[in-house]
């Protein structure tokens, strides 16, 4: 039986554009039942998702995707598998911060980077927990260590140090963190860390993963992906709204412009953009300088 580190040793070896996936489980298997460190999520607790795109009118329209989509490896999904994606904070700015991460993950333009100009439209739906949800969080005490502004990693991170007694887990924990924190640059490159989100959730049975957000760098909260079923039976959605990103190199903006009756799913305006000078804020004449990205 090999140790923690000939596993972890074993794993960076692989040449993951092949989709060794049968030989990344059974490593993964090898892991002795280590301590990891829980997080619980209470009813009320706020939780976003972003979806690009506008005119939603049903709440699947909102949720995760069906499995047939789910095609290519993500960060704790493998192809085949679908998980409800989220975003989570416990700070006192929680609907900000978790729609800002939200924003970051799925929005084309930020992927494209800080020169990118565009406007780009998303739905934002607002969930609240109606029964705990456990989940495993990925943290260590060394990746985002300069992170100041995430509250809930850092209490989480007290707990990692509570548990850090073991040298094994420390050298395990660590190098799950870094799998879930690595910038990739093929799908591919999420396979490890899919493959150990699946062990978490369909073998230890926990109902969920959370872990900090690479493309926020670790601020504002953490990122959360949830098993279907249990997004179905512990999640309820309670607010849905359209918003637009607008997008001048480093300069941007997120408007939200409607804002829907849960009960017939109509989509009202909001005030916000009366009182919003887009055009100053971002540093152009006129909107049709800026091509909207579908």
């Amino acid at each position: 039986m090999m140790n923690t580190e000939e596993i972890i040793e074993k794993l960076k070896g692989l040449d993951l554009s092949k989709y060794p996936f049968n030989e990344v489980q059974a490593l993964i298997n090898e892991f002795d039942s280590l301590k990891v460190v829980r997080l619980s999520l209470k009813p009320n607790t706020l939780i976003t998702r972003v979806r690009r795109g506008r005119g939603y009118s049903k709440r699947k329209d909102v949720s995760y995707p069906p499995r047939e989509f789910c095609k290519t490896c993500q960060r704790a999904t493998l192809p085949g598998q679908t998980m409800f994606y989220g975003t989570l904070s416990d700070s006192d700015t929680a609907p900000l911060d978790n729609r800002t991460i939200a924003l970051s993950e799925c929005s084309t333009l930020t992927k494209q980077g800080i020169t990118s100009r565009g406007i780009e439209h998303f739905t934002v739906s607002n969930w609240v927990v109606v029964k705990d949800i456990r989940v495993v969080a990925i943290v260590d005490d060394v990746t985002f260590e300069s992170v100041s502004n995430n509250e809930l990693l850092q209490s989480l991170k007290k707990i990692y140090c509570d548990l850090k007694t073991e040298p094994d887990f420390d050298e395990y924990a660590r190098f799950v963190a870094e799998e879930f924190s690595k910038v990739v640059g093929n799908e591919y490159d999420y396979l490890i860390s899919a493959a150990i989100a699946d062990a978490y959730v369909n073998r230890v049975k926990f109902d969920g993963i959370a872990y900090p957000s690479v493309r926020m760098g670790g601020q504002a909260g953490m990122n959360l992906a949830l098993k279907a079923d249990i997004a179905d039976e512990r999640l309820m959605l309670y607010r849905t709204a359209e918003m637009t990103l607008y997008k001048n190199g480093e300069k941007s903006l997120a408007v939200i412009d409607r804002v829907s009756d849960m009960q017939s799913w109509n989509y009202n305006d909001t005030l916000q953009n009366e009182n919003i000078d887009v055009l100053a804020h971002i540093g152009v004449r006129d909107l049709a300088e800026l091509e909207e990205i579908n």
